[in-house]
């Protein structure tokens, strides 16, 4: 939805009230039909909601003025949270698999992807585990690591927080098969940092830690050439 001025400006309001009447919304300079056409517009988008003679924020609302910056109004980019898992199996080599999009095309690394909105990371990593290899294991959260990755021009390729597990116990899903990623298990000696994606050796040390209390917390920065 392209949002008009007087949309913005209504949102930008009720993002600091609980709730205001019309008289305190309108503008002065501005006609009754046209800033009535507004409120009507940001109502029917699900936006914001009438009770009473008073306008409030609706949850979508409440959703998309949390991620603006009203100074310029553009939803500013954040970063992504994911999960990730280190999935280790009896001969002590670890499953990788071989990205088949951007970013990282053709590099190797632990199975992630995006956590969703109103899902828990345990769920997520199971998901995420089972879409990207065909496989499902018994996950501990061990730890989270904060990656940031910058080109040579440190331009941002990717900004993520990953919720890392370790997995044993793996086995198949019959009826599941990667789509797009390449499967393939690895000893620790073979990861190396010329054949994976950025920080892959860092978050296996994670993955492996024998903290006895609480996750383990790392920040990491990259610059791929």
């Amino acid at each position: 939805m392209e949002m008009h001025l007087i949309q913005k400006q209504v949102l930008k309001a009720l993002s600091r009230s609980k709730r205001l009447r019309y008289s305190d919304l309108k503008p002065a300079r501005i006609e009754g039909n046209q800033f009535s056409y507004h409120l009507k517009t940001l109502v029917r988008h699900g936006y914001i909601k009438q009770s009473s003679g008073q306008y409030t924020l609706t949850t979508k609302g409440v959703h998309f003025t949390t991620g603006v910056n009203f100074e310029h109004f553009f939803v500013r980019a954040q970063p992504k949270i994911v999960t990730l898992t280190v999935c280790e199996n009896n001969q002590r080599e670890f499953l990788l698999y071989t990205r088949g999009k951007q970013p990282f095309l053709g590099q190797i690394g632990f199975p992630y992807g995006k956590t969703h909105l109103g899902e828990s990371v345990q769920a997520s990593a199971e998901r995420e585990l089972q879409e990207k290899t065909g496989f499902r294991a018994t996950l501990i959260q061990k730890g989270l690591v904060y990656v940031l990755v910058t080109d040579a021009h440190d331009e941002i390729i990717v900004h993520m927080l990953c919720h890392v597990f370790y997995g044993s116990n793996v086995t198949p899903i019959k009826e599941s098969s990667p789509t797009l990623e390449k499967v393939q298990w690895l000893s620790k000696k073979a990861i190396t940092a010329e054949n994976c994606m950025p920080g892959v050796q860092d978050v296996l040390r994670v993955a492996l830690s024998e903290k006895k209390e609480g996750l383990l917390f790392e920040e990491l920065s990259f610059q791929q050439v």
